[in-house]
């Protein structure tokens, strides 16, 4: 089965960008949450 390459390349980047801004809002503020408790 082939698998066009630029949609294989946008699904890759696409995911990374999900990844960068579930970090943004998770780890980045995690000393914030931790001095909170």
């Amino acid at each position: 089965m082939y698998i066009d390459q630029d949609c294989d390349l946008l699904f890759v980047a696409i995911r990374i960008h999900l990844l960068n801004t579930l970090y943004l809002f998770v780890a980045y503020p995690m000393p914030l949450w931790l001095k909170a408790q």
